[in-house]
């Protein structure tokens, strides 16, 4: 199982494995730790973080090992709508998906009759335990961002197509080793953190993220989430296995096609070889005949000249 293990034999368990992060985050308990997080990452004002869960209920693991999606849904003051999705495994098509759900969002909110003015701000934050975000600045690639923030706008002159929506990636591979000092990096530490050494820092860096850190190690101590975990765990693996099967009998299936059209073109250009040696032969053939066909005319014409003479 992958985990953290202490100095004491204390495993811990990661908070990037989504039902850990949502037993954390989505715990009513744990409204500051929700509130913090939220305004690491997002420009609202401060009342906005009046926030509601809506959705505050530990989704079970499914017995059967499948993979189900959780995450964390949130109302704040004015009814913007916020969902946390925490994602280990680069699946296809991520980024359908995630305007999928985010368009999802947006049609829930107005009924049949009702009218567009129902519809408030939606935001996603995608959390990803992997690259799949290439930066568009030259200025900026040297510096791998690890957060980015997108919205609808034209990058001809900037214009902003409404306030809508707005999607928030956080890639956990591409935080900088060295702190930032933003309270985003600390964030983005604690839910990829590896070690012990780096959940003490963190604890001592503020009272909430000491808050983070205990909260981590009680849900640590639970066995009902342990087996969960384990659980989850083999989901991902055989999740992760199917894939890489997937993507080995493609690899296969390619080279295999690939073999076959190289067959294919060896036997073209053998056969066109043979056609162009052919047509060598051939042209060789009536050069000879034009070289004798010549050499008679010229006999013919120094006969003619003589008898002329």
């Amino acid at each position: 199982m992958d985990v953290i293990k202490t100095k004491q034999g204390i495993e811990i368990l990661l908070p990037k494995i989504d039902f850990i992060f949502k037993t954390i985050f989505g715990d009513e308990h744990n409204r500051p730790l929700l509130k913090s997080f939220l305004q690491a990452v997002l420009c609202l004002g401060e009342d906005e973080f009046e926030i509601e869960l809506v959705n505050p209920y530990l989704q079970p693991v499914a017995k059967d090992g499948k993979l189900c999606i959780l995450d964390v849904k949130i109302r704040t003051k004015t009814g913007k709508l916020i969902d946390i999705e925490m994602q280990i495994i680069h699946t296809a098509n991520i980024f359908e998906r995630i305007c999928f759900y985010k368009a999802k969002m947006l049609v829930e909110q107005v009924g049949t009759g009702e009218s567009y003015d129902r519809i408030k701000k939606v935001i996603n934050i995608v959390i990803t335990d992997f690259s799949f975000i290439e930066s568009g600045n030259e200025e900026t690639k040297g510096t791998v961002p690890y957060h980015h923030c997108f919205r609808l706008y034209d990058p001809q002159d900037g214009a902003y197509f409404g306030d809508v929506e707005e999607i928030h990636t956080l890639e956990l591979p591409k935080l900088p080793l060295e702190s930032d000092d933003t309270a985003i990096w600390n964030w983005v530490k604690y839910l990829g953190v590896r070690t012990e050494e780096d959940l003490t820092m963190l604890a001592e860096k503020s009272e909430v993220l000491r808050h983070a850190v205990s909260e981590l190690y009680r849900v640590s101590a639970s066995d009902e989430l342990r087996y969960a975990y384990e659980a989850r765990e083999k989901a991902w693996r055989d999740e992760k296995d199917r894939m890489d099967s997937a993507l080995n009998q493609g690899r296969a299936e390619g080279i295999a096609k690939g073999r076959a059209e190289s067959k294919a073109q060896i036997e073209q250009l053998e056969s066109e070889k043979e056609q162009f040696k052919t047509e060598k032969e051939q042209l060789e053939s009536e050069k000879e005949q034009f070289k004798s066909e010549n050499e008679r005319l010229r006999r013919e014409l120094a006969r003619l000249g003589q008898n002329h003479a």
